[in-house]
């Protein structure tokens, strides 16, 4: 007798986590530093404003993204400099995505793929995860992948980083804990190759 195994639509590979919603203040903190040092780059070379792009990696259903997405308009309101930031995402178990009447995603620009096989992480400008593979080697991969694919000049926001390599590269400089209570938590940005 054979059984049918049927496939786990909330968490078809148990490598990913299914999601995990993450605290927005400390999303909040980050992109704080982060467009703080856009808007004095913006500045100094005497432009109005500048477009950014955002990609979380692992996005579950779009809170952060939507969250990035307001908190900049709110900053720009306060700023005779403007920063657009156009927020994308891409998610491995595209069953958690919310769809509109059209069975069409609606929340921002998405991309159900392997996070491991996504080849455009060097157009983003801001890189975000909050740890989205449960698997230590898996999650230590992905994040060396990133950081390898990823452009110069751009940020690495990373919750529960694993790895701990980018420490002693030549090719990024930490800026900082931003929540100095919980380990793991940092804020990068790539400077060489």
């Amino acid at each position: 007798m054979t059984t049918k195994t049927k496939k786990n639509k909330i968490n078809p590979n148990k490598d990913y986590y299914p999601f995990i919603p993450k605290g927005l203040d400390d999303v909040g903190a980050a992109l704080n530093i982060i467009l703080r040092a856009i808007r004095i780059e913006i500045e100094q070379k005497k432009r109005e404003s500048k477009h950014i792009k955002f990609l979380d990696v692992g996005c579950g259903y779009g809170n952060i993204v939507n969250f990035v997405q307001g908190y900049a308009t709110r900053r720009n309101e306060h700023s005779n400099t403007k920063i657009q930031v156009l927020t994308n995402g891409i998610e491995y178990n595209s069953e958690i995505i919310p769809r509109n009447d059209n069975g069409r995603d609606f929340l921002y620009e998405y991309t159900h793929i392997d996070t491991l096989k996504y080849k455009d992480y060097k157009n983003f400008d801001i890189i975000y995860y909050f740890c989205p593979i449960s698997t230590k080697k898996l999650q230590t991969k992905l994040e060396r992948y990133i950081e390898k694919e990823m452009k110069v000049g751009a940020y690495l926001i990373a919750f529960l980083k694993q790895d701990e390599e980018i420490h002693t590269s030549p090719n990024f400089i930490n800026i900082g804990k931003f929540t100095e209570a919980r380990t793991g938590h940092a804020l990068f940005l790539k400077i060489a190759e």
